[in-house]
């Protein structure tokens, strides 16, 4: 699911009548101008000297977390006649961060690959378009700000003249020689960069001491219906932090053990079960602050999700089937399903072995079908196909309950494969009905189009939003683009999601306020955009729909969501 559907979650809350941002790849622009993190000083510090020289911020810019071998690209619109500088600045854990200018074309036009925590491009285009700019981190994880600054066409400025003058500035420390910004605040700006992402902060406990090559180890009941993710901030004297995840039999099932101040592992459970936490004081003796992170899984998609620390197969369930089935039942009742136990599908399979069933579906219902393995199971497939052999919906997540769902557009037969990929023994699967979506303006969809919505009203219905207007759907072509226009009092918050239908590949959401400013966007290379943002003033807000790649109809959902309060005790 994008970015957008956390829908009410709120990692850090804001206080009552802050309107927020969303944004597609980072926490917006500005941050660097106000946070007190040595990388965000060193920025300035550089503004400062870019300044100098009539270099000023064009307003493409931002805060983003980057682990080790990832990478971040983001577009921006460039004028000839005018010189460039593409300027970062990442905290000490990303030790070695690098960047790259492409054309739209993908041509490449320059890069910097030097090890250092700051890598910095100057370019004086020659034609006025669209170009591309990459990180990727080399070595490391950690928090970075980039920013665009805009000077004379005729500037002589080279980068080597930059970066000397930032160990000058009084007060602004170059990142790669300073220490880190206290834990706590580096735990306030994880848990902002994860609340696109579906967590929300749900723990922040008091820090620990540990002296070098001790354990902490803590027991926690985790659920399977949710994905988790662990962080633990090094404090004062730390300089090295390592966390171990382990289930219930003992298995370690995610880990980071790298040589870096703060470690991550996310894990989605099997089963619900009892799990050890271990920290680990791996360098010298200091100060551990660790938070627990939580996201509904279907939010979060299973492990194919995750993308922090390093994941271990996540062995078999440890339940017996009567159990995992009444676990899945409860899960797709929550949703909306009615599950008819008559019309349960079951079977034996061995390893890497795919059992075929067919299935009679109506068009005046929603289907889910959801799978659960026996206790010898470790991973279990869904693939859905109509009568065509079209694949309609399909869950390869690692885990031994895989869903989907689709809503016919006609009566029809449909074939479900389930494809035994990890352990064997014996697998049933559960079948729920729902309402269709039941717009009149939902009947002409595509079945893709239709499982697409399904998926994200099943969220929405599950959160209590009110509609703001009903679903519009409408016809785009190749890089078109539709606008909707909405009168807002200041302070409404609303989420808006934009579902393309099968031959949509990518469509990206922008919300424009009423004086064309853009309070939110989701440019994700996905196929179901969405925006949360809070008007922060009265007036008309335009929300444009663009076509990126295919062509096809989409449908735009309109919600009224709550304002975000702050939480009681403040925020962490």
């Amino acid at each position: 699911m994008p970015a957008g559907l956390a829908l009410l979650a709120g990692c850090v809350p804001a206080a009552t009548g802050t309107a927020t941002t969303a944004a597609g790849h980072e926490l917006g622009p500005g941050d660097w101008r106000t946070d007190n993190a040595p990388a965000a000083q060193a920025m300035a510090a550089l503004g400062r000297t870019l300044a100098r020289h009539d270099f000023a911020p064009t307003g493409d810019e931002g805060r983003a977390f980057i682990v080790r071998q990832r990478t971040l690209t983001v577009p921006l619109e460039v004028e000839a006649g005018r010189c460039y500088v593409f300027a970062s600045t990442s905290s000490n854990e990303l030790a070695d961060l690098d960047s790259y200018l492409f054309h739209a074309s993908g041509a490449p036009i320059d890069q910097d690959r030097r090890r250092d925590s700051h890598p910095t491009i100057r370019h004086c285009p020659a034609e006025t378009g669209r170009l591309y700019l990459a990180f990727e981190a080399f070595d490391g994880n950690g928090l970075f700000y980039w920013t665009v600054f805009a000077g004379p066409g005729d500037s002589a400025l080279g980068v080597e003249d930059l970066f000397p003058d930032i160990a000058d500035q009084p007060g602004a420390p170059d990142p790669a020689a300073q220490g880190s910004e206290p834990a706590a605040d580096r735990a306030r700006v994880f848990a902002e960069i994860m609340l696109p992402r579906g967590f929300t902060l749900a723990e922040q406990a008091p820090p620990i001491h540990l002296a070098n090559g001790a354990d902490d180890t803590r027991t926690l009941e985790l659920s399977a219906d949710l994905c988790y993710t662990f962080a633990a901030y090094g404090g004062a004297g730390a300089t090295d932090v390592d966390l171990v995840l382990t289930a219930p039999d003992g298995q370690i099932v995610a880990l980071d053990e790298a040589p870096a101040l703060d470690a991550y592992v996310q894990w989605c459970p099997v089963t619900s079960g009892t799990f050890a936490l271990k920290t680990t004081m791996a360098g010298q003796a200091g100060e551990a602050l660790l938070c627990r992170l939580e996201a509904p899984l279907d939010r979060v998609g299973g492990l194919d999700g995750l993308w922090l620390g390093e994941r271990r197969p996540p062995g078999p369930t440890h339940r017996d089937l009567e159990d995992g089935a009444a676990q899945l039942r409860q899960r797709l009742e929550r949703l909306g399903y009615r599950v008819d136990d008559a019309e349960a599908l079951q079977g034996t399979a061995d390893q890497m072995v795919l059992r075929t069933h067919s299935l009679a579906l109506t068009a005046d219902k929603c289907h889910v079908f959801g799978a659960v393995g026996g206790p010898d199971v470790a991973d279990l497939d869904l693939y859905l196909y109509d009568r065509h052999g079209n694949e309609v919906a399909a869950d390869e997540s690692q885990n031994a309950t895989p869903l989907v769902q689709v809503c016919p557009q006609q009566n029809e037969t449909f074939r479900l494969d389930v494809a035994m990929r990890g352990g064997s023994g014996p697998y049933r699967v559960l079948r729920g009905a729902s309402p269709a979506v039941g717009a009149e303006a939902m009947r002409e969809l595509d079945t893709v189009a239709r499982t697409r919505l399904r998926a994200v009203v099943d969220r929405i219905h599950l959160a209590e939003l009110e509609p703001l207007a009903p679903p519009q759907t409408a016809e785009l072509r190749a890089r078109g683009v539709r606008r909707f226009q909405n009168d807002l009092a200041g302070g409404q918050c609303l989420l808006f999601v934009a579902v393309g239908s099968q031959n949509v590949v990518d469509i990206d959401l922008y919300v424009m306020g009423p004086d064309e400013e853009v309070v939110g966007r989701d440019d994700q290379p996905d196929a179901m955009p969405s925006v949360q943002f809070c008007a922060a003033s009265d007036g008309t807000y335009s929300t444009d729909v663009r076509l990126i790649e295919g062509s096809g109809s989409f449908t735009l959902l309109q919600y009224r969501t709550a304002a975000p309060t702050a939480a009681a005790g403040g925020t962490p």
